[in-house]
């Protein structure tokens, strides 16, 4: 299944929510609506629909191996804030597949540096994400 655009990517995670018995409560936007934040009866997820990995994150990250994923750490910070609460982190890409990753865990294994626009970002080798819709292929380590 292929995802043309953000929000069907966010519609598509609603309904994976949806099917795992979640209720939706509220929806956030965030950055201009760049990110969703999923509110539910069980957890609060902000959904990041990417187009692909950061694939130079070795460059930037030399221990690391592997390709990454990023978050910009304003608006992470606004999503963690107390006053929304996020705790996980969902990645999806128009090939349909849905990682995720605990706040905790993502700021644990995380790397912070500084993009060309001048903006901080914390990046996380994706060893760390956990495929979420497993009836699709799972992305090789």
């Amino acid at each position: 299944m292929e995802i043309q655009n953000a929000e069907a990517g966010y519609l598509n995670v609603a309904d994976l929510l949806i099917k795992k018995n979640y209720q939706l409560i509220r929806t956030i936007e965030l950055n201009n609506d760049r990110y969703k934040i999923l509110k539910t009866n069980k957890d609060i997820f902000m959904v990041l629909f990417k187009k692909d990995f950061f694939m130079s994150f070795s460059k930037f990250f030399p221990e690391e191996v592997g390709v990454g994923e990023s978050v910009n750490v304003e608006d992470l910070k606004k999503a963690i804030s107390p006053e929304i609460g996020v705790r996980q982190l969902v990645f999806i890409y128009p090939s349909g597949h849905i990682y995720k990753i605990s706040v905790n865990e993502f700021l644990l294994y995380s790397h912070k540096r500084t993009v060309k626009e001048g903006k901080e970002v914390r990046s996380v080798n994706v060893k760390h994400l956990i495929r979420w819709n497993p009836e699709q292929e799972a992305l090789t380590e």
